[in-house]
């Protein structure tokens, strides 16, 4: 019986985990349905403000909700269970983001790309800014019709962050302001680059990998400075990073890759690096208790718990996820597959559920 409710518990909070919290994003379309409830999650590392904000891909939580009832049911065609939905002007593969009244959502094409900002509570359009291309003249990266606004925005207390497939990084202010813009180059990356930025204690974090090297950089909210950055050579990653309190509960950004994982301390300083997955590394690296997963499809699951050098707790080998990334809660780890379904392990020993 306390397996079971466990189960239900978990089941409910990775439910709430795949539709981002109180966002969703429906076809061509963004629709929302509000809820409010009690917060059962911890405060996380990552940028956040309220505990309903959702301020980055996956939210400040590795994708799981501060909230116990979040809706986990609707129909975009009939209407049912949507609060409002408004059409984008573009494609936009990337998650929408919530901070305050405030969704954030990026959309763009060959011609252009742009992050709008819409009211939470009815949908309507309170500002759209235009991001013009850094290198232009470059050819655009060819990619597929997922388009050039594939990373999710981030956004924190005193902007949003937002990062296209032309290679072009901007920022701007709640109420549209523009704050600045940065051209990293245009990335050399198979299917469209599609990693995320994150945020903390200001700063703007990117892992940029690409077909011929690549690297991770710290960006400051403030001035678009680069503050730091390392050059990285495990080629392609679809993967996004993540910041995860560290053995001293110190903040660690930690970055997956073909056949590694790495983390560094947020002035830049690699505090260790690790035996990964192996491929094309699409799922992002997530966190609980202590301990770091690492998973790609055709590879393994790997948990690791964190030390000044992290120790290998288990490996598994079967059920694993292709694109999406995992979610653990309540000592659960959740991961849907690449044939459509949902496989749950013991988060603490692998053993499947």
């Amino acid at each position: 019986m306390v397996l079971l409710s466990r189960l239900r518990y978990a089941v409910l909070a990775a439910a709430l985990a795949l539709i981002a919290s109180v966002v969703i994003a429906v076809g061509t379309s963004l629709a929302l349905r509000a809820s409010v409830g009690r917060s059962v999650i911890k405060p996380a590392v990552q940028a956040r403000g309220s505990q309903s904000d959702w301020s980055c891909f996956r939210g400040p939580h590795y994708g799981v909700s501060s909230w116990d009832n979040a809706p986990v049911a609707w129909d975009g065609r009939s209407g049912a269970g949507v609060l409002w939905k408004a059409p984008l002007k573009m494609t936009g593969v990337s998650s929408p983001v919530l901070w305050g009244n405030r969704v954030f959502i990026s959309e763009g094409d060959d011609d252009q790309r742009a992050l709008r900002a819409l009211d939470a509570n009815s949908g309507e359009e309170v500002w759209r800014q235009v991001v013009a291309d850094g290198g232009p003249g470059m050819p655009l990266p060819a990619v597929s019709d997922a388009g050039l606004a594939l990373p999710t925005p981030a956004c924190d207390a005193d902007g949003v962050y937002v990062l296209f497939g032309t290679g072009d990084l901007a920022a701007f202010s709640h109420d549209g302001k523009p704050k600045w813009h940065i051209f990293l180059k245009r990335p050399e990356i198979g299917y469209g680059y599609s990693s995320s930025p994150c945020v903390s204690h200001g700063l703007v974090f990117v892992q940029f990998d690409e077909i011929n090297g690549g690297r991770v950089l710290a960006v400051e909210t403030a001035s678009g400075k680069i503050q730091w950055e390392h050059p990285r050579s495990r080629g392609p990653t679809w993967s996004s990073p993540i910041i995860i309190p560290g053995a001293e509960g110190r903040p660690q950004l930690v970055v997956n890759a073909n056949g590694s994982a790495t983390a560094y301390d947020l002035a830049g300083k690699m505090v260790w690096d690790v035996d990964g997955v192996n491929g094309q590394v699409t799922p992002s690296p997530t966190w609980w208790d202590g301990r770091v997963y690492l998973v790609n499809s055709g590879s393994r699951l790997i948990c690791y718990q964190l030390a000044e050098k992290p120790r290998e707790v288990f490996q598994a080998a079967e059920n694993l996820c292709d694109v999406s990334s995992p979610v653990v809660v309540n000592g659960l780890f959740f991961m849907t597959t690449g044939r459509g379904r949902i496989a749950c392990m013991d988060a603490t020993s692998g053993q499947m559920v």
